[in-house]
């Protein structure tokens, strides 16, 4: 029971701050996402303490957030679009700084750095460029779409208690079946119709397509992450989030599935 109760609370907190960042407005929820990207890339540096080719922890956070910065100002117009051609040589440093290292390893750490900063701080930074489709900021689209997320999350979790027998990907997550997958999916689904009727700026197809989306790429970005801590034989990437584990625990399904969200919307808008 006091799990349960601790999972609840962590979790009504988390949609609490993720909803109402949104809407205090976009430097706010840029400002939540930025902690989000500093907190996630030290757990992502975190799980590879016990290997030789472990990143440096400093050094990925300052560039990962150099990058998150360079990218979140260009799409909110504070900067030139010439100022993301930064960002290939704040990456490349890596490479400058494995050649004064006396470590082993130096590829497998620099390659290792660069990944978590495309996982993680590129993911992040581009999210708010979801309710930058129109010239007027709207905080909706982004609750939208994490609505289609956590109600793909939460269905699926239910249907596969329910009616699951068919292992989704057993040699990952055992505990992942197909019957909970589709049921996450109808349910994302139709919280896209939903949606549409709240927020007609998105016509009803683009509302579906990012239900697909979310429910495939948000399986995939759980699996990624599985994946990642099972190599390391780790439960939770972290345990800052009482019940839930760490900031790539909870927000996995994202990492993976904004960027190709955000792409959908914008081919759509083009």
């Amino acid at each position: 029971m006091n799990e349960t109760l601790k999972r609840s609370i962590t979790g009504l907190v988390f949609v609490i701050v993720m909803v109402g960042a949104p809407l205090l407005g976009k430097w706010v929820f840029l400002a939540l996402l930025l902690l989000i990207n500093f907190l996630a890339l030290h757990e992502y540096s975190r799980i590879f303490d016990s290997k030789k080719y472990a990143p440096y922890k400093g050094i990925t956070k300052l560039i990962g957030t150099l990058c998150f910065l360079t990218v979140s100002m260009v799409l909110f117009e504070v900067l030139s679009p010439r100022f993301l051609l930064l960002l290939l040589p704040l990456l490349l440093s890596f490479y400058i700084i494995e050649l004064y290292s006396t470590r082993e390893a130096p590829f497998e750490r620099a390659g290792i750095s660069i990944a978590g900063i495309v996982y993680i701080s590129f993911s992040l930074a581009i999210f708010p460029s979801i309710a930058l489709v129109d010239p007027i900021y709207d905080p909706y689209k982004v609750i939208g779409c994490l609505v289609l997320i956590w109600s793909n999350d939460t269905f699926a979790y239910v249907s596969g208690r329910l009616f699951g027998k068919t292992p989704l990907f057993p040699s990952i997550s055992p505990k992942k079946t197909w019957e909970g997958s589709i049921g996450g999916g109808v349910c994302a689904v139709l919280m896209s119709i939903l949606l549409h009727h709240f927020n007609p700026e998105f016509s009803l197809t683009e509302w579906i397509g990012l239900a697909v989306i979310f429910v495939v790429f948000s399986g995939w970005g759980d699996l990624v992450e599985s994946r990642l801590k099972r190599s390391f034989d780790i439960k939770d990437s972290g345990n800052l989030l009482p019940g839930h584990g760490g900031i790539l625990d909870r927000f996995d399904a994202q990492l993976f599935s904004v960027p190709f969200a955000a792409a959908f919307i914008w081919l759509m808008h083009s």
